[in-house]
C-alpha cells in the first residue's frame, strides 16, 4: 500500500454536502467551490435495509429512485452485480454505478479485497474523468474498512490487471426498459484492464469519520528516512 501511486487518492469524510460535490483541489482557497464528479461507486450488501452512507443519502435525494430499482428486483446486492446509472438528482455527480457487495454477513477482509478489485474494474470500463468510491456504511470494523482500502491500492497500482474471473458485465438501468445498450461501460471484453481503460487521475474516498485519519495515513504510507 505504500507504493506510489500514479492515480491521487483524497479520503473524506461521509457527509451530506458531497451530494453538493467535492471540495475543488485547483481551488482550495475558495471553500463555497464544488467540482462536478463523473462517476461515483457505490457498493451496498443484499440485507442492507434501509440504505446506509452515501447510498442512502442519494436514495434520499431522488425521492426513492435507488429504493424503487430494490423493489422491482432489478438490483439485488449480490456479489459481483454491477448497474450503471445516469444521474442528477440535486447532485453534482453525473452517473453511478451500483455493486453488489452480497450479504454482509459474508464480508471476510478477502472477499472485500475481491469485491473492491471487482468494483474498480467495473468503474474502469465508464471510462469515468474522475471517481467517488463509497466504502459501505454498514462497514464500521477497521479490519474490513482497511481491507477494501488495500483492495482500492492494490487496483489502482499502474499496471495491475483487473481479475477476469468471473466477470460480469456491467448492466445499465436502460435494460430494465428494454432499450438498447451502448457505449464503453456495456463492453463484455475481459481483455487487460490495465489497457484497455485507464485508471481516472482523481479518485476521492468516502468513509465514516472515525475512519478518515487512518486511511490518509496509510495512503501517504510510511514515513521516509530523512535525506543526509
Amino acid at each position: 500500500m505504500s507504493a506510489k501511486l500514479r492515480t491521487e487518492l483524497r479520503v473524506v469524510a461521509l457527509s451530506r454536502s458531497l451530494l453538493d460535490g467535492i471540495d475543488d483541489p485547483d481551488d482550495p482557497d475558495d471553500p463555497e467551490r464544488r467540482r462536478e464528479l463523473d462517476l461515483a461507486v457505490v457498493p451496498w450488501f443484499e440485507d442492507e435495509r434501509p440504505l446506509q452512507g452515501l447510498a442512502g443519502l442519494l436514495d434520499w435525494r431522488s425521492n426513492g429512485r435507488i429504493s424503487s430499482l430494490l423493489r422491482s428486483g432489478f438490483c439485488t446486492g449480490q456479489l459481483g452485480e454491477a448497474v450503471l446509472m445516469p444521474w442528477r438528482h440535486g447532485t453534482l455527480m453525473r452517473r453511478i454505478i451500483l455493486v453488489g457487495f452480497g450479504r454482509s454477513s459474508n464480508l471476510t477482509e478477502e472477499v472485500a479485497v475481491d469485491a473492491t478489485i471487482r468494483a474498480v474494474e467495473k468503474a474502469r470500463r465508464a471510462l469515468p474523468r474522475d471517481v467517488l468510491f463509497a466504502i459501505p456504511d454498514p462497514v464500521q470494523a477497521r479490519g474490513p474498512v482497511e481491507a477494501i482500502f488495500s483492495g482500492l491500492c492494490r487496483a489502482l497500482q499502474p499496471g495491475v490487471e483487473g481479475p477476469t474471473r468471473g466477470v460480469a458485465r456491467l448492466r445499465s438501468v436502460s435494460e430494465a426498459k428494454g432499450e438498447p445498450s451502448e457505449g464503453p461501460e456495456e463492453s463484455d471484453a475481459l481483455a487487460p484492464v490495465a489497457e484497455l481503460h485507464p485508471v481516472a487521475p482523481q479518485w476521492w474516498i468516502v468513509v465514516a469519520e472515525r475512519h478518515v485519519a487512518r486511511l490518509r495515513r496509510l495512503a501517504e504510507g510510511p514515513p521516509r528516512a530523512a535525506e543526509s
